[in-house]
């Protein structure tokens, strides 16, 4: 799939020769002071800007006529986002505080006292029942990792060159990398002997069940949330960047995941969370629909 790059306004093919236009109306003018050269600069800058108004509206009528009821979540509410986003001019603070108010002297610091508030919100209070419950899931999945398995299922049977290269086409590889600094494109541009070497690495990894060190570690970038204070640890949303070859082989294992729940009829038909074509709305227009049906059911036998 070719992508597109972003829309700029001033590469608008109508729009280039009046740009041409001024340009050589304001080098003319910088040479010689002439009041007809100047009356014709502003019709030309006048032009523009009608030209670059209506150039937006097309766009937004564009737009507006490519949404449908067929249009991702994420689509609209990214739409929906960038309209009602607000960019802050001006802020209070730009420096982390402690709790006591102190300062950090460095980046460092800085980062460290980020870290120690995650450690303190990550931390989770066990209660007995809750134990008896992590020692149960414990021995459960002990138990599925050392049972035989037949090597003809999903889950023993290693991943083939035609599941990378799907993999590798279905990830988003614009996205930033990992600690290992590995870009995606790095890794869509793998010839077939370096796709071979990532194969191997992916199928040694899933055929004993370790995960390589590398692949484990995480760039933490702390993110302000909108409309928070810059001085609060709080108002910062730690977002983890993993590797990208780690995340080409967490997909295809979560394909492999979902083909053995799915034809196994093992995930609830209420659950709609982290599920392909399922969704919050859907689940909302569920309820609204199955409210309707028994209103209107008994009103109907009341009739």
């Amino acid at each position: 799939m070719k992508k597109k790059g972003p829309f700029l306004t001033s590469k608008s093919p109508n729009l280039q020769p009046l740009l041409e236009e001024r340009k050589a109306l304001d080098a003319e003018l910088n040479d010689t002071e002439n009041n007809q050269i100047r009356q014709k600069l502003s019709k030309v800058n006048a032009e523009i800007k009608i030209m670059y108004a209506q150039i937006k509206r097309n766009k937004w009528n564009d737009l507006c006529s490519s949404l449908n009821t067929g249009s991702s979540n994420g689509k609209l509410w990214r739409l929906v986002k960038s309209m009602g986003e607000e960019q802050p001019q001006m802020e209070k603070c730009n420096t982390i505080k402690s709790n006591d108010g102190k300062i950090p002297q460095n980046d460092i610091e800085a980062a460290n006292l980020l870290g120690s508030h995650y450690q303190s919100i990550s931390k989770l209070d066990f209660t007995r029942k809750d134990r008896h419950i992590k020692h149960k899931a414990s021995s459960i999945v002990h138990g599925c990792r050392s049972s035989p398995l037949d090597s003809s299922t999903i889950f023993s049977r290693a991943f083939s060159m035609q599941e990378l290269n799907t993999a590798i086409n279905e990830s988003s590889l614009n996205k930033s990398p990992g600690p290992d600094g590995v870009h995606g494109q790095m890794i869509s541009n793998l010839r077939l002997p370096g796709r071979v070497r990532c194969l191997n690495i992916i199928n040694d990894s899933w055929n004993s069940g370790k995960l390589p060190r590398e692949l484990r570690r995480a760039t933490v970038v702390p993110v302000r949330k909108p409309s928070k204070e810059a001085s609060s640890p709080e108002s910062y949303r730690p977002i983890a960047l993993t590797c990208i070859a780690c995340k080409i082989m967490e997909k295809r294992i979560l394909k492999r995941l979902n083909f053995y729940l799915n034809s196994h009829d093992l995930l609830p038909r209420e659950q709609f969370g982290f599920r392909e074509g399922h969704s919050t709305t859907d689940q909302v227009l569920y309820i609204c629909q199955r409210v309707r049906d028994a209103h209107k059911s008994h009103y109907g036998s009341l009739l």
